[in-house]
């Protein structure tokens, strides 16, 4: 498991049962230490799937999970808050160019979230409870690898909770987390 930013940005008491992730001015696309939780991706094809209960308090801060390779490499599915509206938000992050490739509003309450892999695409994915997943978006895998993001340590898939470039106070808070082998060998 890797862990980054500061440790009270962090609790496992604050709401028994679930980890809280406070938001922090530092994002995914900072080479500080982001607000971030996960688990190296040890599999071509995999799921990691969170349940996610987060109220964002002002607009652009977000919760939610990350394929990250690094700073400049990444994808995510979050929820967020734009024009004052709550919202699920799929965005690439692939060198310089940074784009959000699916939105959609999202009622007030928890959502499970889920980024699934095989050898070519990410999928991301989300359920509000008592419905279906959705797959919002897709990324290639060829993206998060050391030929095209030079350094390679890795990708991580991970909870993460981020103020966008402010300090804040807004508290993401994650049931669970799960990391899945799908790969016809695995358990």
């Amino acid at each position: 498991m890797g862990i980054g930013g500061k440790s009270d940005n962090y609790s496992l008491s604050d709401r028994p049962g679930w980890l809280r992730l406070t938001c922090d001015a530092e994002t995914l696309d900072d080479r500080t230490s982001p607000t971030f939780v996960g688990r190296r991706q040890r599999h071509f094809k995999c799921r990691a799937a969170a349940f996610l209960d987060f109220e964002p308090e002002v607009d652009e801060q977000e919760a939610g999970l990350t394929a990250f390779m690094n700073d400049r490499h990444h994808y995510e599915i979050a929820v967020t808050r734009r024009t004052g509206q709550r919202q699920i938000i799929v965005r690439r992050r692939i060198g310089s160019l940074q784009q959000i490739v699916a939105q959609a509003p999202i009622p007030s309450g928890p959502v499970e979230l889920a980024i699934e892999a095989d050898r070519d695409w990410y999928t991301l994915r989300c359920a509000v409870p008592g419905e279906p997943s959705i797959a919002l978006a897709r990324g290639e895998t060829r993206y998060l690898s050391s030929e095209v993001g030079g350094m390679f340590t890795g990708v991580y898939l991970a909870m993460y909770a981020t103020g966008a470039g402010l300090p804040g106070s807004a508290k993401a808070y994650f049931d669970w987390f799960n990391y899945r082998d799908l790969s016809e060998d695995g358990p």
